[in-house]
């Protein structure tokens, strides 16, 4: 879930709390869905759909909810957050920045790690290919 105005439009002080849980600022949700989106575009995967809160992060974020609260709102329900051009332009930039670095981080060693493994299937493949050969079976 995403901190949004039309999420938080009529939202009550308890709703605003779940959301200390489980919701995320935009910009850190954008810097998880864009790349997967658009390697997923450009692979041709129709039909398919990422998430980013899964729900085994949902309960995840339930069982560490203790030290969430009071991440976006007190418990009035007043935010404690910098609006959003503070956040995108201003002191919270860094921040944003390095969210979008972990991200990428994580995208790019999953790519390694997916890269690796074909390419050992392919040396196990051949290693097995070539032992059959000189063994006649």
């Amino acid at each position: 879930m995403m901190l949004t105005e039309l999420l938080l439009e009529n939202a009550t002080a308890a709703n605003k709390q779940a959301f200390n849980i489980l919701c995320e600022h935009p910009e850190t949700v954008a810097a998880f869905l864009v790349p997967r989106v658009r390697s997923a575009v450009s692979c041709g995967l129709n039909g398919t759909y990422t998430k980013y809160l899964t729900p085994a992060s949902a309960i995840y974020r339930l069982l560490t909810s203790p030290s969430r609260i009071g991440r976006f709102f007190d418990s009035q329900g007043n935010p404690v957050y910098a609006p959003e051009h503070e956040r995108i332009l201003g002191k919270g930039a860094k921040a944003t920045a390095r969210q979008q670095a972990i991200a990428r981080a994580r995208t790019s060693s999953l790519g390694v790690v997916y890269s690796l493994s074909l390419a050992l299937s392919f040396v196990v493949l051949s290693l097995d290919t070539h032992a059959s050969a000189f063994t006649g079976h």
